[in-house]
């Protein structure tokens, strides 16, 4: 069963790498995210290559702090530009 975090505790727990955390950002912005990519490529499978990008890029990042949500999505919706 998957939990659901409040902002401040799942930044927290991102920041210290917990998995569930990361299964919960995937969960909560994956949709989001992939309506924004296929926007920008008119190809649905384009932009979900991209969104996978993105989330592994989000899981490299293993020394990255974010310091609150808005500083989390300004990574999520400014990487696939990269």
């Amino acid at each position: 069963m998957r939990r659901y975090f409040e902002e401040t505790e799942l930044i927290e727990r991102l920041n210290a790498r917990e998995e569930a955390a990361m299964e919960e950002v995937f969960h909560r912005h994956y949709s989001a995210l992939c309506f924004f990519c296929n926007k920008i490529t008119s190809d649905r499978e384009a932009a979900k290559d991209i969104v996978q990008e993105i989330f592994a890029r989000l899981f490299e990042k293993k020394h990255y702090r974010y310091e609150n949500m808005v500083a989390l999505k300004t990574f999520l919706y400014n990487t696939r530009r990269a």
